[in-house]
């Protein structure tokens, strides 16, 4: 399963981010899209089962852009 994300997700996202750090930042978002299908399909949590799935996608594409393009950033540790 590692190799599988790792060369199916990680490694092609980390190579089109530009910036610092790709490669967490590519692990950071792939492992919000396997945790986000694991709520939605496998442990069927109600709020994001139930969820819009367009609404859901939109709410994602926010996070996405703040992460891929360093929106929100913090200061500190």
């Amino acid at each position: 399963m590692r190799e599988h994300l790792r060369s199916q997700f990680t490694g092609d996202f980390a190579a089109h981010l530009p910036g610092d750090d790709p490669a967490v930042r590519a692990e950071l978002l792939t492992a919000w899209i396997v945790g986000i299908e694991v709520l939605r399909s496998v442990i069927g949590t109600p709020v994001l089962a139930s969820a819009d799935q367009d609404d859901v996608r939109a709410d994602f594409r926010r996070g996405v852009a703040a992460l891929l393009h360093g929106g929100g950033q913090t200061t500190g540790s």
